[in-house]
């Protein structure tokens, strides 16, 4: 599931156009159910961001994915101590 999750966060942060459900499933080849599932949880905590039936990475989360993630950006917000300050 955290793989999951990490590849979806990571294709909703580089892709530039927002996307279905079905979109998301067919790229990432995840079952349609399980996508749902992975982008009804990002929405609900704020990284994703719900525009009609298509989904793209909250602008906020996207300001912290461009500036501090390489590979693991659900890591990073799991472990707040791995971003580098300054």
């Amino acid at each position: 599931m955290t793989h999951t999750l990490d590849e979806t966060l990571e294709y909703l942060a580089t892709n530039q156009t927002p996307s279905t459900t079905e979109e998301i499933s067919r790229t990432l080849g995840i079952p349609i159910v399980l996508c749902k599932f992975v982008v009804d949880f990002l929405t609900r905590y704020g990284l994703a961001k719900q525009i009609g039936i298509k989904f793209t990475i909250d602008p906020r989360a996207r300001k912290l994915f461009s500036s501090t993630f390489t590979e693991r950006p659900v890591v990073l917000l799991a472990t707040p101590s791995l971003i580098k300050r300054g």
